[in-house]
């Protein structure tokens, strides 16, 4: 998956209303209705706008990427397997530098 802030076009240190102009401007000129050509895009925009737009989903994914986005994400859990802080940066799957078997062991 792309980074959402990238996908937006803005900063990750953008604030709400930085992210809320980024989205309505880009939604406008990929919306279907006006570039059917770009429906793919209008839905990543909008899905990047989702978390985001969000200052509660925005946080975990900033500290948790992509991961945070999966069905049946636990920021608990992961914390406790050392997934968190800067797990955006450190790889697109948030676990780099660990093991599954680690992840699943911290579990029990």
């Amino acid at each position: 998956m792309q980074d959402l802030y990238a996908t937006l076009g803005v900063a990750p240190s953008a604030d709400q209303d930085a992210i809320r102009r980024a989205y309505r401007q880009l939604a406008r000129r990929f919306h279907p209705d006006l570039n059917p050509a770009e429906t793919d895009r209008f839905k990543a925009i909008t899905a990047a706008y989702d978390v985001l737009g969000n200052p509660q989903r925005r946080a975990l994914y900033d500290e948790f990427g992509d991961i945070c986005l999966k069905p049946g994400f636990d920021p608990v859990v992961a914390r406790h397997a050392g997934l968190g802080q800067g797990a955006r940066q450190a790889g697109e799957d948030g676990l780099s530098g660990h093991s599954f078997s680690a992840f699943f062991d911290s579990l029990h």
